[in-house]
């Protein structure tokens, strides 16, 4: 089923888990088709909104790939956007077992990927994955490389030397404002560097905390 709005046309996808959706934002380009596609994969922090498809000063990435030729899709894992929740995510308790790890998600994917190829003249896809949805990428790729034309890994986990501190998260997800998510931000900016952020994620974010019921 495909959905036209603002950020394109909504594509709704049943996903590995029956009986739940995927959504999949879809912005095709106006003019002769180069027959390339490029899907992204966004992080574990927000969708793709907020990611591939955020405008600033006016232009997205998913806008910038669109104008140099290509079909652009963006995949809204379970949990996000307008794709379905996992059923943990309507209880009041979500420490459940988590079914959202790297190994299901990339049968999701898989799924995104063969809805392209099955509908259009591409048979091999370059995939953009953005942190979490990198290392999710890094797995993929490794499946189905033979699904895959190009493939950018952008801000993935990587292995570091030496000890790192971590505590282990009690619950399978946490809803943020705005405004915490951008404060999370800034916390983690390491002392005597500088901001790193936009000044339009600051203000589109502060207008979002203001529309927030």
């Amino acid at each position: 089923m495909q959905l036209k709005n603002k950020l394109g046309t909504d594509i709704k996808l049943p996903s590995r888990i029956k009986g739940k959706y995927l959504n999949v934002s879809y912005h095709k380009f106006i003019g002769k088709s180069m027959n390339k596609a490029v899907l992204f994969i966004h992080g574990a922090s927000f969708p793709s909104a907020l990611a591939s498809e955020f405008k600033i000063n006016g232009t997205s990435w998913v806008d910038n790939l669109n104008m140099a030729g290509y079909d652009v899709y963006a995949l809204y894992f379970l949990g996000y956007g307008k794709s379905d929740r996992y059923d943990y995510m309507s209880k009041d308790n979500n420490k459940e077992k988590s079914i959202g790890t790297a190994e299901d998600v990339v049968q999701d994917i898989d799924i995104v990927v063969d809805y392209i190829r099955n509908n259009t003249n591409i048979t091999k896809i370059n995939i953009i994955g953005h942190f979490w949805g990198a290392t999710v990428l890094g797995l993929y790729a490794i499946l189905n490389s033979e699904k895959i034309d190009k493939f950018v890994l952008f801000a993935p986990f990587i292995q570091r030397s030496g000890k790192t501190e971590w505590n282990k998260p009690k619950e399978l997800y946490e809803d943020l404002t705005p405004n915490e998510r951008i404060e999370q931000f800034i916390s983690k900016i390491p002392k005597g560097k500088d901001m790193t952020l936009e000044e339009d994620i600051i203000e589109i974010h502060q207008h979002l905390e203001l529309l927030t019921p």
